[in-house]
């Protein structure tokens, strides 16, 4: 026998997650056929990796008996068999198998992480976009979230609030109108409510900045709880902001700063695929650039910095943005290996 011989092909664990949460979506339907039932049980049943795989999975986000459940939808099954061959109505079959969807995870492209929650139930999911991607979510309620560079956020769904954490980057919020349940974006230590709206948020470090395109959101401060066992304190109102209207909120100081109306197209251009500037020092605009590439961009001389700079530049494009830098600028891009950018005076 040789060392060939001895090597067991294991399934592809990723894989098999992807046909687990298939499943689950499809045991979702009560009205589901038996023979899906009996077709899940062949499927889970040919490795005890593909059992652990499955109970993983549908554990991942509920604390619910998934095999039990399974059982007592056999059971039902089994209970309307028998009562159609007698002739008789069968009894309503219970809820439990519900609770199967309710654990779904599912992974789609880079920038999904997980998604979890049945239709009407609690709902969370997290979503991510790497350096330089962009990317666009719709969320069960309807609502749509335009991720920007390098942005991760949580969403957390219950009965009676829709919740999103962002916890880095910038997104911009096409909120679905429901008054029962109100759709509230946490950035740090601020907190942006709205009802049915339009508007972005961008973390940076302890500035959160909001602008509102559509509707009105209700700015306030919430500081997190030192522990996890603490009650988080009480919202403290800021300020309420209306279509047009944007803020950057400065957590250390509890300060605010209003954005002038005609900035807001600019800040808001990267959903065309666009950065402006208006006259920003150059080091700001280094700053916004630099979110978009891994390349690290220095800049030495600080009367350089702050000279301002007025323009449009690709943001899929770095090398082309460098190269607008140099002429609306008046600077000289050097290379240093294949990582890091200088800018120097041009002359």
């Amino acid at each position: 026998m040789t060392d060939q011989d001895n090597i067991v092909s294991l399934p592809d664990r990723d894989a098999l997650e992807m046909e687990a949460s298939e499943w689950l979506m499809r045991l979702e339907d009560e009205d589901a056929a038996a023979e899906e039932l009996t077709a899940f049980y062949a499927w889970r049943d040919q490795s005890d990796i593909h059992r652990a795989v499955f109970a993983e999975m549908a554990a991942l986000w509920g604390d619910f008996d998934v095999i039990e459940g399974l059982k007592d939808r056999a059971a039902a099954a089994r209970h309307a068999d028998r009562a159609q061959q007698h002739g008789r109505r069968p009894l309503p079959r219970r809820a439990g198998i519900a609770a199967i969807a309710a654990s779904l995870m599912v992974a789609v492209g880079a920038g999904t992480l997980y998604q979890a929650g049945g239709i009407g139930g609690p709902y969370q999911a997290q979503f991510e976009t790497a350096v330089g991607e962009r990317t666009q979510v719709e969320l069960r309620d309807g609502s749509v979230i335009e991720l920007n560079t390098d942005t991760q956020l949580a969403v957390t769904f219950s009965k009676t609030a829709r919740q999103i954490q962002l916890l880095r980057g910038e997104a911009y919020f096409d909120v679905a109108p429901d008054a029962q349940k109100p759709f509230s974006v946490f950035a740090g230590e601020g907190v942006v409510t709205a009802v049915g709206t339009e508007f972005t948020v961008r973390l940076r470090d302890a500035l959160v900045d909001v602008m509102v395109t559509e509707g009105r959101v209700a700015l306030a401060a919430q500081r997190p709880p030192v522990t996890a066992s603490d009650t988080p304190a009480a919202p403290t109102p800021i300020a309420e902001l209306r279509v047009g209207q944007g803020a950057v909120f400065h957590q250390a100081d509890d300060q605010l700063e209003m954005v002038a109306p005609d900035a807001i197209a600019r800040k808001l251009s990267w959903r065309e695929g666009l950065l402006s500037f208006a006259g920003e020092p150059l080091g700001e605009v280094v700053a916004d650039i630099s979110r978009y590439t891994h390349l690290t961009i220095d800049i030495e001389d600080e009367a350089l910095r702050a000279l301002p700079v007025a323009g449009f530049f690709k943001i899929d494009d770095v090398d082309a943005m460098l190269e607008a830098l140099e002429i609306m600028a008046d600077v000289r891009a050097e290379r240093i290996g294949d990582s890091q950018v200088r800018l120097v005076p041009a002359r």
